[in-house]
């Protein structure tokens, strides 16, 4: 009975530590993970800016010679506490420049027929999550995230230029998910989702920013990530920079990323 005992438990304690290996193992699985993106970016949209009433509605950012595909750089960290809490944090950098050559319009109170733009655009965030379901083979999780965003729409020629620069924060719903394959577990998928759309003092924001990446860890602490990442962001100012104006920044970004993954 002692012998059979014994094996019985030796066994049992063979299957637990081998299940914590394989769960260290998974693609998607970490206690602390850090990763760093290059993001090849198609910038599409539109925008205006108009004060005291002098504005000629909508810009297309094709027209300003700003529908162009750019390289930015993003970053996130991730951290899994105990109790199913995940915390989330990152961001990232965007910019394109261009010229235009169009019919009259005005933009910030000036008129333009030909010159120069760029636009900028930062984001960084927070997020907490409740991880409801964290399986090796599948998960999701959900939870509360807030963003801090900047953007910054510059036009210039023939003596003028006006600039709309705006920081603002706004809370988001996240969701997120996994899933590994079975047989080769350093092999799997994720996804994630923020989105939000609210009003407040006239200020009005939608925003949507979803991805999808390919996990791979060849190796227990580095490994490599690729996908597709659309963010759809539209802002409407009332008053912005304190003056007696109205804007609008309706900006739509896609491509693919890729980037490494270190985790422990």
């Amino acid at each position: 009975m002692l012998t059979r005992s014994l094996v019985s438990l030796t066994l049992y304690s063979l299957t637990v530590v081998g299940t914590a290996y394989a769960a260290d193992e998974a693609a998607t699985d970490y206690w602390v993970r850090v990763m760093p993106a290059a993001w090849m970016v198609d910038f599409d949209g539109s925008t205006n800016y108009n004060i005291n009433g002098a504005g000629s509605g909508d810009q297309q950012l094709s027209t300003l010679g700003l529908a162009n595909q750019e390289v930015g750089f993003g970053l996130e960290a991730g951290f899994k506490l105990p109790f199913l809490v995940s915390l989330h944090g990152g961001g990232f950098m965007q910019e394109t420049d261009g010229s235009f050559n169009t019919a009259s319009f005005n933009y910030g109170g000036q008129n333009f027929t030909t010159g120069t733009s760029e636009v900028e655009i930062s984001d960084l965030y927070l997020e907490a999550d409740l991880r409801l379901l964290d399986l090796d083979v599948a998960g999701v999780a959900f939870g509360l995230g807030y963003h801090s965003m900047n953007n910054t729409v510059s036009l210039s020629g023939s003596g003028t230029s006006a600039t709309l620069d705006e920081d603002y924060q706004f809370p988001v719903l996240a969701l997120r998910g996994h899933v590994n394959v079975p047989v080769l577990l350093s092999l799997g998928a994720e996804a994630k989702i923020h989105w939000m759309e609210m009003s407040y003092m006239d200020n009005k924001i939608s925003h949507l920013d979803a991805a999808i990446q390919i996990t791979w860890m060849p190796w227990n602490m580095l490994g490599f990530m690729g996908g597709y990442r659309y963010l759809d962001s539209n802002i409407t100012f009332k008053s912005p920079n304190g003056i007696n104006a109205s804007a609008k920044l309706d900006l739509s970004l896609g491509g693919p990323f890729l980037g490494m993954i270190g985790k422990f």
